[in-house]
């Protein structure tokens, strides 16, 4: 009876642990690209090259597509009551390598510095269509220079790559980071077989 009891009470003590791995995580701390917020973690949902997310306040997807493997296709629909505003400056993407970069979005020049992203409005009822880059800056410069989503690994590499993307949103006053963790098949891969194309 107490072997019961001991195995019973293993399983309850892991529940709090296992209901944590699919709620919330609070924003990374030491990289100073996005606000110290309570961040819905987004899960990825098991396709790959693809991460959606959908509540009562909108429905987001990201997706890269082979036409464009160097680029995440964003979409975003606002189902709030007030618009909500997409915070550009504050958004970071991780690479497979785990370098940190911000995202250029679609109308924003490589040469324009960081404080030229500023925040997209998307009203209500509405939906935002982007295409998102992602950036190094070039500080000698102060120009943006396009960085590969592998992190600088070559077609030698692992033939996916484990990504995430925290997209800051403001909503009624509020910032909400939305995290996307999900993986991609390798770009390099495919395009040394053939099957991908250059942007």
């Amino acid at each position: 009876m107490k072997g019961l009891t001991r195995g019973w009470t293993r399983w309850l003590m892991l529940l709090p642990l296992l209901a944590g791995c699919a709620g919330t995580a609070p924003a990374p701390e030491g990289d100073g690209a996005t606000p110290s917020a309570m961040a819905p973690q987004v899960a990825f949902e098991g396709e790959y090259n693809e991460a959606c997310f959908s509540d009562d306040l909108l429905d987001l997807s990201l997706l890269v597509r082979e036409e464009r493997p160097l680029a995440f296709v964003l979409t975003l629909a606002n189902k709030t009551g007030a618009p909500l505003r997409v915070l550009w400056d504050q958004a970071v993407f991780l690479d497979a390598s785990g370098n940190a970069q911000h995202l250029i979005h679609q109308g924003v020049a490589h040469g324009q510095p960081l404080e030229a992203l500023t925040p997209t409005s998307v009203e209500t009822g509405a939906t935002l269509g982007d295409l998102l880059l992602p950036a190094k800056a070039v500080l000698e410069e102060d120009v943006w220079r396009l960085a590969p989503l592998s992190g600088g690994r070559g077609p030698g590499g692992p033939p996916e790559l484990r990504l995430r993307i925290d997209l800051p949103l403001e909503m009624n006053g509020r910032t909400s980071i939305y995290r996307f963790r999900f993986h991609l098949e390798n770009p390099e891969a495919s395009q040394e077989d053939g099957q991908g194309q250059r942007p």
